[in-house]
């Protein structure tokens, strides 16, 4: 929560400009320093309990008159920098939402904190305000989108990801469970809108990414704790979705070979974009390898997430929706084979312990 991101690091102006609102709050509830950053220190003990794990940390008085101090240009001991917990600590104690305390600045990203992925009134309002009038949905992940997954697939797709994560299993169970919400509200909307949506989902994988669903002999991969019933279940589902071409649903395959000097592919688990009628990238968001997720509205920021998207575009191998219908068949056909070949060495170790007796 210490760590200066994009959306900390502001501008010496817009830094007083936060605090001034800040110090306007507080003498309107004529609360001295000390009354102040018990409230802060307050609202820090609320999310550590309903997120255990978290890294919000309690802010000394000091510290305190230091943010203060920055309402002042020409006050000495002020911060250089605001922390992310700042913007989501303060925006809770004056009811507002953390972009309203400054103008963010160019090429700029709000990360979404643990807890707040899923509430309606931040990432999920501004992700829906961008896609209704959209023309396309386009994405590459190292994974299937929730929505075009089977619940219980994304669910223990979710367990094998971030199981361990944190020291507390608690931790773990609650960024699943956090994660198994945003996805049950993607795919709702994706089920609802049905034929009436007007936007295409263009989804693309590396092929490496998408085999892994069904090689069941590998217990190091993503899908570890997805059983074969619940991989072949979340295949179905996918198989019917590209198989309805009015759902306007797309996933293009990328040949790993083909793609292994994108350095930015490494980056992040996954990376999506926002298209309007005019085919430019009006919102983007992305996330981390630790469950960290930032988006932006930013033009610059997200127009250089669509460049890279296209390059991924033009380089799949499997593009028709007809070639990728019989290539997932074939996934199908190869996680068939390998459950039957576990069952068979599993009934052939029963036998050879009951001739042991």
């Amino acid at each position: 929560m210490g760590r200066t991101t994009r959306y900390s690091s502001l501008f010496s102006e817009q830094r007083a400009e936060f605090a001034k609102k800040v110090k306007a709050f507080k003498e309107r509830q004529d609360w001295s320093d000390r009354q102040l950053t018990q409230r802060y220190n307050e609202i820090v003990d609320e999310l550590l309990k309903r997120h255990p794990g978290s890294r919000y940390k309690p802010i000394s008085r000091p510290l305190m008159n230091r943010f203060l101090n920055m309402a002042n240009p020409r006050s000495r001991g002020q911060l250089r920098c605001v922390r992310d917990q700042d913007f989501v600590i303060f925006a809770r104690m004056l009811d507002v939402e953390p972009a309203t305390f400054a103008a963010i600045p160019a090429a700029a990203a709000l990360t979404d904190m643990p807890g707040e992925l899923s509430v309606p009134s931040t990432f999920q309002e501004t992700f829906g305000r961008h896609l209704a009038p959209a023309s396309e949905l386009l994405s590459v992940a190292e994974f299937l989108p929730c929505s075009l997954e089977d619940p219980d697939f994304t669910h223990w797709h979710h367990k094998s990801l971030f199981d361990g994560l944190f020291p507390a299993q608690a931790s773990c169970d609650a960024l699943v469970n956090e994660y198994d919400e945003i996805g049950r509200l993607s795919r709702d909307r994706l089920d609802k809108e049905s034929r009436q949506r007007k936007w295409t989902f263009t989804h693309i994988m590396m092929q490496s990414r998408l085999d892994e669903i069904a090689e069941l002999d590998r217990r190091d991969n993503q899908y570890s704790q997805c059983s074969a019933q619940v991989r072949e279940k979340c295949l179905r589902r996918l198989l019917s979705l590209l198989s309805d071409q009015g759902l306007k649903i797309r996933l293009l395959i990328v040949r790993d070979r083909d793609v292994r000097e994108l350095r930015w592919l490494k980056a992040w688990d996954s990376l999506v974009v926002v298209l309007n009628q005019d085919g430019r990238g009006t919102f983007s968001f992305w996330r981390d390898h630790n469950g960290l997720r930032q988006r932006s509205e930013d033009s610059d920021l997200v127009s250089r997430n669509l460049a890279w998207l296209e390059q991924l575009r033009l380089r799949a191998a499997w593009h028709e929706p007809s070639d990728v219908v019989a290539y997932l068949k074939d996934q199908l056909t190869r996680l068939s084979s390998a459950q039957n070949c576990k069952l068979k060495s599993s009934r052939r170790a029963i036998a050879a312990a009951e001739r042991g007796k």
